[in-house]
């Protein structure tokens, strides 16, 4: 036997959900996960975006920094450009000063110029930096150490006929 006990009644009764209030609620759930997914990477992202982050992951102090600036490589060489980035030759400047001021004197015979990633601008960084070096007269050796892909033939507009690996390998 069945007995009654709450009679359904069409007042009382939840009706089934719509399709717009099922796509209203995984729109929701859909943007909520989008914005966990983006706070977590961020919150894993270890990349360096600034002089602050750099000065967190590396307890060295930062000389300088140049700023980001292609020279025209097929236009103008790397000397006459200095004219017309001001911004990179100053920053260049105050490189070289706080370089000069930083090392010891017996220490600062070398500067190495490196980055993990190609086109990090260290080309572009020591040739300003060198160019700022002569004009404060000091004698400067800049040396292409990329012996795959060199550029600062191309930059300063000079013949590359003779290189740093045929230096190597023939030293006379």
């Amino acid at each position: 036997t069945v007995d009654v006990l709450d009679p359904a009644s069409p007042e009382t009764a939840d009706p089934a959900s719509s399709k717009a209030r099922t796509l209203a609620q995984f729109m929701i759930l859909g943007l909520l996960a989008g914005a966990a997914l983006t706070w977590l990477r961020a919150m894993l992202d270890q990349r360096l975006r600034s002089e602050e982050d750099l000065a967190r992951a590396i307890p060295v102090p930062l000389l300088g920094v140049l700023p980001k600036s292609k020279l025209r490589q097929d236009k103008t060489d790397a000397i006459r450009a200095w004219g017309e980035h001001r911004a990179l030759a100053e920053a260049a400047r105050g490189l070289r000063t706080a370089i000069y001021f930083s090392l010891p004197k017996e220490e600062g015979k070398l500067i190495h110029v490196t980055s993990p990633e190609k086109g990090d601008g260290k080309s572009t960084a020591s040739a300003n930096l060198a160019i700022a070096m002569a004009q404060a007269g000091q004698t400067v050796l800049l040396i292409d150490g990329d012996l795959r892909s060199p550029t600062q033939s191309k930059i300063f507009q000079i013949a590359n006929d003779v290189g740093l690996s045929d230096a190597l390998i023939d030293p006379d």
